[in-house]
């Protein structure tokens, strides 16, 4: 018997489910920020190229969707201290 419910949902269908799809939309964020940064780079160097700065508007709004839709992954508090920080009271 489990004394916590964390013990439990490793065993979970739909906790390992869920947490495939966090570490998914992870990736792909990382990767967004990771083509942003170059992009941003590259225009730096090459300040009049329009293509340039289609490509950072493209990938800032590709980024801003995938905060909309997974809050948590550019949240100010790690949802970490949600779950395992001790109450503040």
């Amino acid at each position: 018997m489990s004394m916590w419910f964390f013990d439990e949902m490793e065993e979970s269908a739909e906790y390992l489910r869920l947490r495939e799809e966090a570490l998914q939309c992870e990736r792909e964020y990382l990767e967004g920020m990771r083509a942003l940064q170059e992009a941003e780079r590259q225009l730096r160097n090459h300040p009049d190229g329009e293509n340039l700065r289609l490509r950072v508007e493209e990938i800032r709004g590709r980024l801003a969707e995938m905060e909309a839709r997974c809050r948590w992954i550019s949240s100010d508090v790690p949802m970490e201290m949600a779950l395992w920080a001790p109450p503040h009271g």
